[in-house]
């Protein structure tokens, strides 16, 4: 997992008082994959579990935008979800994917669920449609708090 931390800073004088007020996105990387492939993949036509995350809850953490490396190869389209296994619950869900670009990058919209304690959620992912070697595959997931 690699971090990246954005800092913005804004400065604003009042009375002869300087205010600095900071606005500070982190970025988490995933990468999924092993020693011969670059991404993880399935090959259901059911939602099926690629990885997981622990979420501190909101009282510690918050998500404001989840994007994924995600492609189809040889069926109709694919999905992903992020799935809340605690409190089952969807967090967040594209479907209708029909990139076979290895670089494509999905916003997954808006999240929504984020519940206030810790919680476990799967990186789930699903294939629609048949074809000789079905599959939805990917590279990797940012979460931006």
């Amino acid at each position: 997992m690699a971090i990246e931390i954005d800092i913005k800073i804004k400065k604003v004088v009042t009375d002869g008082e300087m205010i600095v007020e900071s606005n500070v996105a982190l970025n988490r990387y995933f990468s999924f994959g092993d020693r011969t492939d670059f991404y993880t993949e399935t090959g259901t036509g059911v939602y099926a579990r690629r990885g997981t995350i622990q979420f501190a809850g909101t009282d510690n953490d918050i998500i404001s935008k989840i994007e994924a490396n995600i492609y189809k190869n040889d069926c109709d389209s694919v999905g992903i979800r992020i799935y809340d296994v605690t409190n089952t619950l969807v967090i967040a869900e594209k479907t209708g994917i029909v990139s076979t670009d290895l670089d494509n990058v999905e916003d997954l919209g808006a999240i929504s669920n984020l519940p206030s304690d810790p919680a476990l959620f799967e990186i789930q992912l699903i294939k629609v449609g048949a074809g000789t070697t079905p599959r939805c595959r990917m590279g990797g997931l940012v979460i931006t708090t």
